[in-house]
């Protein structure tokens, strides 16, 4: 078990800016288990452009921005979960699933008004029929929760297979 408390760079205040994070992890024989959770405030007071003294911050331009989240770099915080477990049947073969919550809480100064979540499950498959080898199938479904006004929201669907 581990976790981190980071204050935040805003004199006076030790909530703004702030970061935060435990994590936990079992193993014992074929069956593995972790789950972790983190929380990033924005620097700035009740959201809005991320502010330059943010811990996770580029020179102001938030860490992690995709397509799909840039409409949310506004957000007063950020908060994820994650679970994961394993099971291993034979040195050949082992499945692993997740679930992750990731949430854009919104501030007065947010350009968004609802939180925003996403929740999202996987499932892997590994085969290993030599140590040079290694086989993975995977899929994941993510499903975003219908907020600011939009009635249609965000699914997505990925397969994966590797070597």
């Amino acid at each position: 078990m581990s976790g981190s408390y980071s204050l935040g760079g805003v004199a006076g205040s030790v909530n703004r800016d702030s970061t935060w994070s435990t994590a936990a992890q079992y193993a014992m024989g074929p069956i593995g288990l972790a789950v972790g959770f983190s929380r990033i405030n924005n620097s700035t007071l009740g959201g809005g452009a991320w502010g330059a003294d943010s811990t996770t911050t580029n020179n102001g331009s938030q860490i992690g921005v995709s397509a799909l989240t840039n409409g949310y770099q506004t957000a007063q915080a950020q908060q994820r979960c994650a679970v994961g477990s394993g099971y291993t049947f034979n040195s050949a073969w082992d499945i692993m699933a997740t679930y992750s919550n990731v949430q854009y809480i919104p501030g007065a100064g947010s350009k968004f008004h609802d939180e925003a979540i996403f929740n999202t499950g996987g499932l892997v498959l590994h085969w290993k029929p030599a140590v040079a080898w290694d086989f993975g199938a995977g899929y994941s479904y993510t499903r975003a929760t219908r907020a600011n006004g939009i009635d249609d929201n965000a699914q997505y669907h990925q397969f994966n297979l590797s070597q």
